[in-house]
């Protein structure tokens, strides 16, 4: 799943970018040279900036994982907040919206915790025209700050209700989003709000917006990569040094590395001998105060400030 933004060009390749926002590029590391970055990669393999991606994915989602394994010990993690559909088509023949407004669709309050994101999972619109070609693009704005935070592209669009999903990783973390799609390039059918869902609501009520026409189906989730996320200062070092393993292995177990830049048994070194253990020990360091949470981190115990690794 895709990284969260919060960290980019946070810890960087110095060649790439040399001003991380930490104030940390991969050359910094013990053992590194900007002479052996410059002819790590290979020629023929992806280029240099997709490669860091690739691998600066890998080493936040390794520290994510580690730090859920070390925080699932003392809170009860990766809870669903809220789960529903939004709306529903009303009973009987249905309306095209004939909204004179540029968007239509449906606003989701998602402001349950500072932890919590929301994944789109679905959605459902009925049309009798297909549009050319057959797909929508289905918009997602921050209804307060009144910006577009991603326009996503759903193919297969037919006559009369469709039902398309959304590829995973589109998660979002605004207090309010408006989903909605342009009034002027597709024709819908108005939906109104899902009662049953409404009666049920536990947090965050959706709101028809110019008639609506699209039916949402979504998940509130606590999500640890955002506890991260709130205080990345804090993972500043543990961070780094989970970036230096992961290139260390990717030195030990990928063709995609130049072989004569690093050798194998100082690759190794790094990773036993420094990397690992200064990863270890800047986790260790990373104490935590986190008061109870009453949609994310309930405590499983009264300890409030908690060391992530033992």
């Amino acid at each position: 799943m895709p990284i969260l933004s919060c960290f980019d060009g946070y810890i960087t390749l110095g060649v790439l970018n040399n001003s991380p926002r930490s104030g940390l590029t991969v050359e910094k590391l013990p053992g590194i040279t900007s002479n052996q970055v410059a002819k790590l990669r290979k020629f023929d393999s992806l280029n240099l900036t997709d490669w860091f991606s690739e691998l600066y994915e890998r080493a936040v989602n390794g520290l994510e994982q580690d730090v859920m394994e070390k925080l699932s010990d003392q809170f009860l993690l990766d809870k669903v907040v809220d789960s529903q559909i939004t709306s529903q088509f009303p009973d009987g023949a249905l309306t095209d919206n004939n909204t004179t407004q540029a968007l239509a669709g449906v606003e989701i309050d998602t402001s349950d915790s500072k932890y919590t994101l929301t994944y789109l999972n679905s959605v459902k619109f009925n049309t009798d025209t297909i549009p050319s070609p057959n797909e929508i693009d289905i918009l997602v704005r921050d209804q307060v700050g009144g910006r577009l935070l991603d326009t996503i592209t759903l193919t297969g669009v037919q006559v009369g209700e469709n039902e398309l999903f959304f590829e995973p990783g589109n998660r979002f973390n605004f207090d309010k989003l408006y989903i909605a799609y342009s009034t002027t390039a597709y024709t819908l059918k108005e939906t109104e709000r899902n009662e049953l869902e409404w009666f049920n609501k536990k947090s965050g009520f959706p709101r028809e917006i110019n008639n609506g026409g699209l039916i949402i189906d979504y998940e509130t989730k606590c999500d640890v990569q955002q506890f991260i996320c709130t205080r990345l200062n804090t993972f500043r070092q543990a961070l780094w040094y989970r970036i230096g393993i992961e290139l260390m292995m990717e030195r030990l177990t990928s063709e995609n590395v130049n072989m004569f830049t690093i050798d194998r048994e100082t690759a190794t070194a790094l990773i036993e001998e420094v990397y690992q253990p200064k990863y270890d020990q800047a986790l260790k360091n990373t104490k935590i105060k986190v008061l109870d949470d009453p949609n994310c981190f309930i405590c499983r115990s009264p300890v409030r400030a908690v060391p992530l690794m033992p």
